[in-house]
C-alpha cells in the first residue's frame, strides 16, 4: 500500500511541476506545507521528493530546501514517434491479426486497430499478464509516455487497474475505458447503448403480440450493463402501456458450461427456476435472456418442462454469437432476435473519444459515450427437440 501512496504522491507533484505550478528556479514549498497540502506522512513525502530528484526535476541543497530545475516538458507530452502512438492495454496476445471479429470481444480491439490505422497513428499493444499491470510498468510507460491510453478489458487488467488509470491520469496522460463501473467514473468510458439494445428486443417482441416477457438473468452479481438493460426494457413496456414484470435472477447456478455435463446442469437449474412461470393461470409468453448461451439453455430448460421454445414460447438472447458458442452444439437452438453490440463500432468510438480529449473538444468533466447496438432476427434454422 505504501508504494501505491509514494506513487500517486509524485505524480500528483510531477503533474504541478509540468503544469507550470513550480515553473524552474522555483522553490518548493516546505515539507511541512506540502504534507499539510496533500494530507500524507513526511516519510511518504520524501520518498516521492527523492524520486523528483532522481528524475532530474528537483534538486536539493544544503540549508535551501528544494528547487525546481526542470518541468520535464508539457503535461502528457509525447514526444518522437510518441506523439503518434496510442497504447492499448489489452489480453489480447499478437498481432493485430490476431483479433477476432464479429462478435467476440477482441472485436473491440480490432476496432482500436482499425480507427487507428485509418488516423495514421501507431498502436502500441500492451499485454496485460494474468496478474494484472504492475506499478513498475506504468512507472516505466509514464517515462516516455504515448499521446493516449485505451484499455478495452479492465476487468481483466487486475484488481488495482483503478489505480494504475488515476497514476496515468495524474500524470497527464489522456485515456479512455471500455466499461462503466462506479470505480472508473472519473475516466473518459464508452460502453455499447445497452439500454437502447434491450428496448429494441423488447419493441420487437411487443410487435409479435408478446406481453407477459420475463427478464431471465443468468448472472448474480450486479453489472452495469445489466442496469441498463432493465432501464431499457422497463422504459418500453411502460410506452406501450405496458407493466414489467420482475426479473428473474437465477441464483446459485453454475457459470461455466465448456462440457455437456455443467451445460445440463445449468439447464435443470433454470427450469427449477422457470416451472412458476411456465405454468398457471397467467403463464409468460416471452423471455429476454442474458446472452444468446443463456437463451439457448432457457430453451433447453423450457424443453425439459413440456414447453416447445419454438412454439409455446419466444426466447430472445444478446451478443448475437449464437451459432458459435458451446451450447449450440449440445442443444442446437436460434433464438427468435437478438443484439449485435458491433463490438468494432465500440473499439472505434474509443479512439474517437480520446482524439476529441486530446483536441479539447470535450468538456472537462469525464464523459460516457455510447456505441450504438443494432437487432439481430436470424433466419429460422433447424433445431434440436
Amino acid at each position: 500500500m505504501g508504494h501505491v501512496l509514494v506513487d500517486n504522491l509524485y505524480d500528483s507533484l510531477r503533474s504541478d511541476i509540468r503544469t507550470g505550478r513550480w515553473r524552474p528556479g522555483a522553490r518548493l514549498p516546505p515539507e511541512s506545507a506540502l504534507a499539510s497540502e496533500f494530507r500524507t506522512s513526511r516519510t511518504t513525502l520524501r520518498l516521492a521528493l527523492r524520486r523528483l530528484e532522481d528524475g532530474g526535476l528537483v534538486a536539493s541543497k544544503q540549508g535551501s530546501g528544494r528547487t525546481v530545475v526542470s518541468s520535464g516538458g508539457s503535461v502528457g507530452e509525447a514526444t518522437g514517434m510518441m506523439a503518434k502512438t496510442i497504447a492499448l492495454v489489452t489480453n489480447m496476445a499478437g498481432p493485430p491479426s490476431n483479433f477476432g471479429r464479429g462478435p467476440l470481444e477482441s472485436a473491440i480491439d480490432a476496432g482500436v486497430y482499425d480507427a487507428c490505422r485509418q488516423r495514421g497513428l501507431h498502436l502500441l499493444n500492451l499485454n496485460v499478464p494474468v496478474e494484472g499491470i504492475s506499478d513498475d510498468e506504468v512507472s516505466m510507460l509514464l517515462h516516455n509516455p504515448p499521446r493516449g491510453l485505451v484499455i478495452t478489458h479492465p476487468e481483466l487488467a487486475g484488481p488495482s487497474i483503478a489505480d494504475r488509470m488515476r497514476r496515468v491520469k495524474n500524470a497527464g496522460v489522456a485515456l479512455v475505458v471500455h466499461g462503466n463501473s462506479d470505480e472508473f467514473a472519473p475516466f473518459d468510458r464508452v460502453v455499447s447503448d445497452h439500454a437502447d439494445g434491450s428496448a429494441q428486443l423488447t419493441r420487437w417482441l411487443l410487435e409479435q403480440g408478446c406481453r407477459r416477457i420475463l427478464r431471465v438473468w443468468g448472472i448474480e452479481s450486479p453489472r452495469y450493463w445489466l442496469s441498463m438493460r432493465d432501464e431499457g426494457h422497463e422504459r418500453a413496456m411502460r410506452e406501450a402501456g405496458q407493466e414489467p414484470l420482475p426479473a428473474l435472477v437465477v441464483r446459485g447456478a453454475v457459470v461455466c458450461t465448456d462440457d455437456p455435463v455443467t451445460f445440463q446442469t445449468r439447464v435443470r437449474q433454470f427450469a427449477g427456476f422457470l416451472i412458476e412461470h411456465l405454468r398457471g393461470p397467467t403463464p409468460i409468453d416471452a423471455i429476454i435472456a442474458t446472452n444468446d448461451p443463456d437463451a439457448i439453455i432457457t430453451a433447453a430448460a423450457c424443453r425439459l418442462l413440456g414447453v416447445d421454445p419454438e412454439k409455446d414460447i419466444t426466447i430472445v438472447g444478446y451478443d448475437a454469437n449464437w451459432a458459435t458458442v458451446k451450447e449450440y452444439e449440445y442443444a442446437p437452438f436460434v433464438p427468435a432476435a437478438t443484439v449485435d453490440k458491433i463490438n468494432e463500432n465500440t473499439g472505434r468510438k474509443l479512439v474517437e473519444t480520446l482524439l476529441a480529449r486530446l483536441d479539447n473538444q470535450l468538456n472537462p468533466e469525464p464523459v460516457l459515450a455510447m456505441s450504438q447496438p443494432t437487432l439481430n432476427v436470424p433466419e429460422a434454422q433447424p433445431s434440436a427437440r
